[in-house]
This record gives structure tokens, C-alpha cells and sequence, in this order.
């Protein structure tokens, strides 16, 4: 909760661009991009059997599992 609640609005509010976090409880990887303001507009939900690309380098592919524990 830390992560979203704390450090994400202080990420928006700071311009970065792109931030992923691992939902241990749970086990999607979310993603959250356009910082505006405090907050992130566009949060993707990805599971394993996704993959996603940083949003700088859209040719460079990941697959979710890749990142989860």
C-alpha cells in the first residue's frame, strides 16, 4: 500500500513517466503512465501470459512473467 498510496503520487507529481509495481497479494503487475499532477492517468492491469513494452522503447517487448516472483 506504501508503493501506491505514498510513493506513486510523489512519482506523478515528479513527472516519471512510467512506474511498475508487483501486487504481491495478488501477483498482476500493474503499470501506471501519464503523470498529471499527483496521479498517473492510464493504470494497466497485466497477468502472466501478458507482455508489455516501457513506454520509451515500444520496440523492446518483456514478457509479464519475466517480472514476477
Amino acid at each position: 500500500m506504501y508503493d501506491r498510496n505514498v510513493k506513486l503520487p510523489r512519482y506523478a507529481k515528479s513527472g516519471v513517466p512510467e512506474v511498475w509495481i508487483e501486487n504481491l497479494e495478488d501477483d498482476p503487475l500493474l503499470v501506471f503512465r501519464d503523470p498529471a499532477g499527483g496521479a498517473y492517468q492510464t493504470c494497466l492491469i497485466l497477468r502472466p501470459g501478458d507482455s508489455l513494452s516501457v513506454a520509451a522503447f515500444p520496440d523492446v517487448v518483456f514478457k509479464v512473467e519475466d517480472f514476477l516472483g
